[in-house]
């Protein structure tokens, strides 16, 4: 009868230190783990949050369009001075290219009363 005894004081033993560890474990899990009210709280945060990310894309996308629209005005600008700068150095070089073809012609001529 008392090894029974020793015997199932053992198992209590066992059985405590087992109770002890769960609850210990319990006491973790609780420690590590959120309220409904903290996870409701977190969600209207996050829905906040994702309020403002889709209304500061918005802003940022109408920043873009307008940035876009300035650089298309100002590429059709400088497109517009280059053509004309084009056409003023064409306009240079037909010049340039008719004066050099009348001296040439007035050298030739020159030359040709002086051998004859």
């Amino acid at each position: 009868m008392d090894d029974e005894i020793t015997l199932v004081k053992q198992r209590l033993s066992a059985v405590e230190r087992q109770v002890a560890e769960l609850t210990a474990a319990v006491l973790k899990v609780e420690a590590n783990t959120a309220s409904t009210d903290e996870l409701t709280c977190c969600q209207a945060e996050i829905a906040a949050l994702r309020t403002e990310l889709v209304a500061m894309e918005g802003r940022l996308g109408n920043r873009i369009t307008a940035l876009e629209g300035l650089l298309k005005a100002e590429i059709a600008a400088l497109e517009g001075r280059m053509n004309t700068k084009m056409s003023e150095l064409e306009v240079r070089l037909i010049r340039w290219s008719v004066g050099t073809i009348i001296a040439t012609v007035g050298v030739v001529v020159a030359l040709m009363k002086l051998l004859s």
